[in-house]
């Protein structure tokens, strides 16, 4: 397992592990799999050789999230996953990138992972705290991905059935309206959720801005959810 983590760390950290990355796209993990480039991102030809041996799906999904998460944070600077990981180990007191490859592993919709790296990249800017970070991360781990696309409509009263209990079990919602037809709206939590993780800028009345370089924007979840 700690030969695992280092190579994680490695292929995190590394500047041709980074090169390699830019040069092909988000989508490339099924061709990338099959070939011997994937040796070059040691963390993943470490799970591909893990997956080979299992034939497990399991090992795959996982290997296919650490790609995404890997491509995903390329653009950062060694700088700024220098500080974050400083960060992220000051405040959960355990190594950075145990934290990340437990957290990715758990993550249960590959899609998920582009909010993920919304948030790393947010605290990197200077958005959140790193304490939000670790309490988004959480959150992020409780909602189902279907549910995602209702978070916006509690920015006002809100009570759709079924996604409240959802999102209140969360950790996101408080009950704005209280009696015979209970109403709810985001916490702060939540709407950190919106904004940093879901890239969701609003204003007091609810209207959308995109923000800048988000791996996953609120357009892209409302896109793939429908339906």
């Amino acid at each position: 397992m700690n030969d695992l983590i280092q190579s994680f760390e490695y292929s995190f950290n590394a500047e041709p592990v980074n090169e390699l990355l830019n040069d092909i796209s988000d989508t490339a993990f099924d061709a990338l799999i099959d070939s011997d480039a994937i040796n070059g991102i040691p963390v993943l030809g470490f799970l591909n050789s893990v997956r080979k041996i299992n034939n497990s799906i399991q090992d795959y999904m996982l290997a296919k999230k650490m790609y995404k998460f890997l491509y995903n944070t390329s653009n950062l600077s060694i700088a700024e996953k220098a500080g974050f990981v400083v960060d992220l180990e000051e405040v959960n007191h355990e190594r950075a990138f145990e934290t990340l490859f437990s957290l990715i592993d758990r993550i249960d919709n590959v899609n998920k992972i582009g909010i993920l790296t919304n948030l790393i990249r947010s605290r990197v800017l200077g958005h959140i705290s790193i304490e939000d970070f670790v309490r988004l991360t959480i959150v992020l781990e409780r909602i189902p991905y279907p549910d995602l696309k209702y978070i916006k409509n509690y920015l006002e009263n809100c009570d759709e059935p079924g996604v409240t209990e959802m999102l209140n079990a969360a950790g996101i919602l408080y009950a704005s309206v209280v009696g015979n037809d209970s109403q709810y709206k985001l916490n702060s939590i939540g709407e950190k959720f919106l904004k940093y993780g879901l890239d969701y800028e609003f204003d007091v009345k609810g209207s959308y801005v995109q923000t800048v370089n988000a791996a996953i924007s609120w357009e892209d979840i409302d896109e793939v959810t429908k339906g």
